[in-house]
């Protein structure tokens, strides 16, 4: 992604956690992020860790990668195996913001 791209999709991102976002007096116990890492975009959750609350965990849930010779998004979910699987239920490409 270009550095254009990666703002217009880092204000998306923004947008979703205003509305997803547990309640702030939760967010020390659970909470919602998202980190980008070259094409891809990980949303996760963030909790301490359930022997130590002293330590942060992150699990990320889903993938979503912009393919650039199409031009759209491929959204992938986290299986409990921890592979990431591609969704099917998207059939046509949309931008960021409606997925």
């Amino acid at each position: 992604m270009d550095i254009i791209q990666t703002v217009h999709v880092i204000e998306v991102l923004e947008n979703f956690l205003k509305k997803k976002r547990p309640p702030e007096e939760f967010r020390d116990r659970i909470d919602v992020g998202y980190r980008i890492q070259g094409e891809s975009v990980f949303i996760m959750e963030i909790r301490p860790a359930w022997d130590d609350s002293g330590r942060i965990m992150e699990f990320e849930n889903a993938k979503a990668t912009y393919i650039k010779s199409r031009g759209h998004w491929k959204i992938y979910w986290k299986r409990a195996d921890m592979k990431c699987m591609a969704t099917n239920r998207i059939r046509q490409p949309k931008p960021l913001k409606n997925l």
